[in-house]
């Protein structure tokens, strides 16, 4: 029954039955990884380490010194599904140091991490009963959001009167967009029988590799669910781009019948040699200016006189998007193995920016393998719109893990916490993660806007994972009987760790509960709002006063908390933060100390021990 957490993930956008095999991620670690360490420095297994990484990562943990507090303080059965060693001393499962997480990038081999990564999940992620499977995901959230629509009613966006339609049905969403057959018009989310995958590098800022090369990786991510199948470093010696490393970044994937999309920049003749011949993959790739010659070509068909093949239309976040699509067959003499259809996909974009609707438009130019009979001009459309899945994979690790701000830096620590990182994204994905901590929780049952679990991961290889981890502990057991008993409104659907309410503070709970409350709160977040309090203060024992201080508030004030408002963690937070810029404010307005007397006065010593030596020598030789 062992399996991979990202096999749970994936699981919840199958219907029953569906779900491929699970993914036995800490055996294939054992079997892939290859442990430096010498016999006499082996207390904990390499996978056990990972493994405390891995949930440390997924707890919005950003290092190792973190993540070994929060794994300090987790329980015997959770550091036995991590695969800690047992003291022989005590007889007791023990978390690793910090020291030693410190150094496990270290001694790890990163392109070796990489590949066993990889050997996990990229055979799952590549499965054709995935996108069946998000397809018909997509058509159920589709028919509850048309529920939805009519039992609410609203005013239509201020975007939608704009739309003109003419007497024979044709119609278009702004007078500067396309008319549009609405026999051409499809779903902006449709979802593709045909697995694909996205590969584009991203570089870590004010990380280094040695002098002052950076640390650039190379990454493929499936277009759905978003699942990060490879990875790899771009330039380790030598001269080296993108470009270089697309072969070997693709090769020990499985890619057959698999589409391929990327950037401009790999739009190269050898890279399609590759995937149709050793690979037995298609490609789908731009060709912008660093291919001129087959531009001009692709650029030369009779693009006026076809009619547009598929379209899509859509209000979203305030913007007007027309997308739509014409298909040729490729000409002659590409140069590109087995092309087979060239498209012209056109982009118009209206917005409003300070009172005013702007209108953008854009062509862009492909080349693909895929002939008509083996796709749809549709589905040639979703691919291309999927292939942004890795810039928000991208978005995901700088803004939610704050990846270029990470004190992480130097060796193979910065490849190896990015690693982590696509681990753990499919998680937040599922979860519907949006800007702020990261939520911790299972998905399924609904929950009340604005709340979110705030749990520690605290297992990689059962069935159960999550579900286990969530586990309550006995006071909060009884404190959500009491918040959930009648006559206490709108707090029955709210989590237990979220639950706050003056009752609750003063005369519900005895002196004794008082005290594990307080210590459970320090216990779930203490660790990450001390971190938090030291990159503000820059001063560890200063934080440590205001994280007490934040406690003792949060414990004197809980009345104010509102589970609607956000999590508590959140509310811990923003309590913190508060005390550190008062403590700020305070060291300004003081003014710098200074000596009294200026620092060139040299200190004398004192020879109040040397003279009461020298008392005691002569009063033993006049004895």
């Amino acid at each position: 029954m062992s399996s991979s957490w990202l096999t749970d993930c994936i699981r919840r956008h199958f219907p029953a039955g569906a779900a491929p095999d699970p993914v036995p991620l800490r055996e294939t670690l054992d079997r892939l990884l290859t442990d430096p360490r010498g016999r006499r420095g082996k207390r904990h297994s390499l996978s056990s380490l990972i493994s405390v990484l891995v949930a440390g990562a997924a707890s919005a943990y950003c290092g190792p010194l973190a993540v070994a507090q929060a794994a300090a303080g987790w329980d015997q059965d959770v550091l036995a599904g991590h695969g800690c060693r047992v003291s022989p001393r005590t007889g007791l499962r023990v978390a690793p140091s910090p020291s030693t997480l410190d150094r496990l990038p270290r001694f790890l081999d990163a392109d070796e991490f990489e590949a066993a990564l990889s050997a996990s999940v990229a055979a799952a992620a590549l499965s054709p009963a995935i996108p069946a499977a998000c397809a018909a995901h997509r058509a159920e959230e589709q028919r509850n959001q048309e529920e939805r629509k009519k039992k609410r009613k609203r005013k239509p966006p201020a975007a939608g009167s704009f739309c003109e339609e003419r007497a024979d049905g044709w119609f278009r969403a702004h007078p500067a967009h396309p008319w549009l057959n609405p026999g051409t018009l499809g779903d902006p989310g449709h979802v593709p029988a045909r697995p694909a995958a996205a590969v584009d590098g991203k570089e870590r800022k004010l990380a280094k590799a040695g002098g002052k090369k950076k640390v650039h990786l190379l990454a493929a991510v499936t277009h759905v669910p978003g699942l990060v199948i490879g990875q790899d470093k771009v330039a380790k010696t030598g001269k080296a781009n993108e470009v270089t490393h697309f072969r070997p970044l693709l090769e020990p994937l499985p890619l057959d019948g698999v589409l391929v999309t990327a950037d401009a920049m790999q739009t190269t003749r050898d890279n399609a040699l590759f995937l149709r011949k050793a690979k037995n993959a298609h490609y789908l790739w731009p060709v912008l200016g660093n291919q001129p010659s087959l531009n001009a070509q692709l650029n030369a068909l009779p693009w006026e006189t076809t009619p547009v093949a598929a379209a899509t239309s859509e209000i979203s976040h305030g913007r007007i998007e027309t997308r739509t699509i014409q298909v040729l067959p490729a000409p002659a003499g590409t140069g590109f193995q087995d092309a087979a259809q060239a498209i012209l996909i056109e982009r118009y974009t209206t917005y409003k920016k300070k009172g005013k609707w702007h209108t953008r438009c854009e062509a862009v130019l492909y080349i693909t393998s895929l002939t008509a009979d083996e796709t749809t001009p549709q589905d040639l459309l979703a691919h291309v719109r999927g292939h942004w899945r890795i810039e928000h994979t991208h978005w995901l690790r700088d803004v939610i893990w704050k990846e270029d701000k990470s004190l992480i830096r130097t060796g193979n620590a910065p490849q190896v916490w990015s690693a982590l990182a696509n681990l753990v994204l499919p998680h937040t994905r599922s979860n519907q993660v949006r800007r702020g901590n990261p939520p911790l929780c299972p998905g399924p049952p609904p929950r009340p806007p604005a709340t979110r679990h705030h749990r520690t991961l605290t297992r990689l290889n059962t069935t159960r994972d999550f579900d286990e981890s969530l586990g309550e502990s006995p006071v909060y057991e009884r404190w959500r009987s009491r918040m959930t008993k009648p006559g206490t409104p709108c707090l029955q659907s709210i989590p237990a760790a979220d639950v706050a309410d003056p009752e609750w503070a003063t005369e519900s709970i005895s002196a004794h509960d008082a005290e594990e409350m307080v210590t459970q709160l320090y216990k779930d977040n203490g660790a990450f709002i001390l971190s938090y309090v030291t990159g503000l203060l820059r001063d560890r024992y200063l934080a440590e006063d205001v994280v007490q201080e934040t406690m003792l508030r949060a414990w004197r004030h809980c009345a104010r908390f509102s589970p609607e408002k956000g999590s508590v963690r959140g509310w811990l937070i923003r309590v913190a933060h508060n005390i550190a810029v008062d403590k700020i404010r305070m060291r300004q307005s003081r003014p710098a100390e200074v000596a009294p007397y200026g620092s060139s006065l040299a200190l004398v010593e004192d020879h109040a021990d040397s003279v009461l030596t020298a008392l005691q020598v002569r009063a033993a030789l006049r004895g």
